[in-house]
This record gives structure tokens, sequence and C-alpha cells, in this order.
């Protein structure tokens, strides 16, 4: 005769998932809380090191935002401006005490740059594979003009 459990498995596991998504909803509140009360030049700034973060990025403490930003605009040209720019803003807010320099990001930037980011990542990673795979496995012409 099988053994029967006392416990069932099903509402234990959505229990435990519901936990978890309430403190991932809790910290996730928190975090725009805090987020809310930075300047928009702050804001910025901390999310060029997110997006930096996501990216498997780790910058050393001692480097300055002008030396982040120039690492980010070696990782996607396109976006080096808005990288030199948020730097810049940053810079002049935290340490200059001297009034902002024109212009700020655009909506969405780290969005942007991210894709930047990511594409040329996987551009240089897949820079190898596709003249030793269309050598091996792909055919040089399509089937049907033979």
């Amino acid at each position: 005769m099988p053994r029967t459990s006392r416990f069932s498995v099903g509402p234990l596991t959505a229990g435990l998932i519901g936990l978890l998504g309430t403190l991932g909803m809790v910290l996730w509140l928190r975090d725009r809380h805090r987020l809310r009360q930075l300047s928009p030049t702050a804001r910025d700034y901390l999310w060029m090191n997110r997006a930096a973060w996501l990216l498997g990025i780790r910058f050393p403490a001692s480097w300055t935002s002008m030396e982040r930003a120039r690492h980010l605009a070696a990782l996607a040209p396109e976006m080096a401006e808005t990288m030199w720019q948020i730097a810049e803003r940053y810079a002049a807010v935290r340490f200059g005490r001297r009034s902002l320099p024109p212009g700020s990001a655009p909506r969405g930037w780290w969005f942007i740059f991210l894709f930047y980011a990511l594409r040329r990542r996987l551009r240089s990673a897949l820079a190898w594979r596709p003249s030793t795979l269309r050598s091996r496995t792909l055919p040089t012409s399509p089937p049907f003009a033979r």
C-alpha cells in the first residue's frame, strides 16, 4: 500500500511563490521610493551604473564618473555622447557646486544603451563563428540553384 504524505505540495508551493512575489514587490516599491527622492541627474547616473551591472561590468570603486562613462562609451559608441553628458552633469552637481550644463539625457536612454551594448557584445562573441559555421554546416548556395 503506497504511503501518502500529510501535506499537499501544491498549496505549499503556491504559498512560497506568493511570499516571494510579495517580498519582491515590497523591495521594488522601496527602490522606487528611493529613486524618486534623487535628483534627475543622480537618477541618470544611478541607471548608468545599473545598466553596466546588468551587462556584467563591475567598476572599481576608485573610478570617477568620467572614467565610467569612457568605459561605457567604448562599449556602445552610438551612446557615447549620452554617457559623457550624464557623467558631466553628475560631476557638476555632485562635486562642482556649479550650475548644470545645458541639456539632459533622452528619456529611456538606458534601454537603448543596453540594446547597443548587448548587440556589440554578441557580435564580438560570435565574430569567429560565422565563417566556421558557413564552411561546415551551411550550404554556399541555395539547394534549388543546382
